[in-house]
């Protein structure tokens, strides 16, 4: 089992806490957090670990056209509860991403207790949604960082 501060490095570092809009017969967001690396096996013992925590991340592998490039390893983080546990858990140790991770929380918590997953959504979430895309644009500095 890996620390929780090495867990909060990685996804400090590799890490994507991001909310995407979803367009379909009703507008919404769906939130998710992903980590991707080139060795497998610490995208494995990630996993573990969370798994240990009760979050139940997807493991994908993503292989290249290009010969030259190693496979790179991605772990996904998307239902609303896992989400919610991961950012309430990291959000204290996170140095980079601690911005994210505070509005995911809040994110996802008024989705866990309004009962809805991904239905409609209220004016927060879409503040939040458009504090989000901030954060996310490149070279975005958060706390105050230059």
């Amino acid at each position: 089992m890996l620390s929780i501060d090495y867990i909060a490095g990685l996804f400090d570092g590799e890490g994507c806490f991001w909310l995407g809009a979803v367009s379909n017969a009703r507008s919404t967001h769906r939130p998710a957090i992903e980590i991707k690396n080139t060795h497998e096996g610490i995208i494995i013992l990630v996993k573990h670990t969370l798994e240990l925590w009760g979050i139940r991340p997807r493991m994908h592998r993503i292989v290249y056209s290009n010969r030259r490039c190693k496979p790179i390893y991605e772990l996904n983080i998307d239902k609303i509860h896992d989400i919610n546990v991961l950012c309430v858990v990291l959000k204290n140790k996170l140095v980079i991403k601690q911005e994210c991770a505070r509005l995911l929380a809040e994110f996802t918590m008024l989705r866990l207790l309004e009962g809805r997953n991904g239905k409609h959504h209220c004016r927060r979430e879409e503040e939040i949604y458009q504090e989000m895309r901030i954060l996310n644009r490149r070279g975005a500095m958060t706390n105050g960082q230059r």
